[in-house]
This record gives C-alpha cells, structure tokens and sequence, in this order.
C-alpha cells in the first residue's frame, strides 16, 4: 500500500468514527517512514480528539521538523499551544500560519484567543473582526458567540485605555 493509500484509508477510518483503526493504520506507516509529515499531522489531530493535546503538540512540531510551510499545520499547532496555556508560541505559529494561509478565519479567530490571552485586547479585536470578515458565521454557535464575547470585551478594555 502507497503512503497516499495508506492516508487515505485511514482518514476514511476516522470519519467514520473509528479512531483506534485510524491510529493503527498511521503507527504502522510511521514505523515504516518515521517522518512522513501528513501521518504526524494525522494522528497529532487524533490525539488532540482524545485530549492528548500534549502529545498532539509535539507530533505536529515531528511534522514542523520536516515540512514547515505547511499553513494547516502552523495553524493547529498555534491552537494546540494556545490550549496548553502557550500563548507566546501560538501567537508565533499563528502568525507564521496567517503567512501561508492569509484566508484562513479560524486561525485569524484562534490568535485572537491566543492575543486575549496575552493581555493585548487590540490585537485580539483586530485579528476577532478579520475572521468575521472571512467567515460572518463559525459552524459552532457556542464558539461564535464566545468569540462575539470575547470582541466585545476586547474592544471595551481597548476603548478605556
């Protein structure tokens, strides 16, 4: 079975809700390349879904070491950092992912978290009111609304300053 094969079937294993198949399938291709980038990817989204975003931190930085541009990837490693309460590093990631994904509303929406975490509410509006820009509405309704509370906050601090 080819690398592509191999990804794709387990990708199909995880949509249909069979995760531990999934995670087979990518430990074994891994065994064979340790350092196929699209495996890490795949199963660091794997172990972020069961609540090891530790450990899906560092599978994404595995795949970093090989293929950094890779926006998608920037992008969930800065979530996944800004998850483990490193708000500095999902802010670097974030804004190198925003370099080769400048489209992308939920990294504009998580570096906005990442911001309001940091304490610079103008940053966390500016990057809020671009991701509702690119998307007025997230497919989550309890994270839009979040969000939509998050700006209002910010832009109410920002506004006494």
């Amino acid at each position: 079975m080819s690398v592509q094969q191999a990804l794709a079937f387990a990708e199909q294993h995880h949509k249909a809700g069979n995760r531990a198949k999934a995670e087979n399938i990518l430990r074994q291709l891994l065994k064979q390349r340790p350092k196929q980038p699209e495996a890490l990817h795949s199963l660091a989204i794997l172990a972020h879904e069961s609540g090891r975003t530790d450990v899906a931190a560092q599978l994404v930085a595995k795949a970093l070491e090989v293929n950094p541009n890779v926006g998608l990837y920037q992008s969930n490693i800065a979530e996944m950092y800004r998850l483990l309460g490193k708000a500095d590093l999902a802010v670097h990631h974030g804004k190198i992912a925003l370099g080769l994904r400048p489209d992308h509303a939920d990294t504009y929406n998580n570096l906005g978290i990442a911001y309001f975490d940091l304490g610079d509410y103008e940053a966390a509006a500016r990057h809020y009111e671009h991701a509702l820009r690119l998307r007025p509405q997230f497919p989550d309704r309890k994270s839009t609304r979040l969000n939509s509370s998050h700006l209002v906050i910010s832009y109410a601090v920002f506004c006494l300053k």
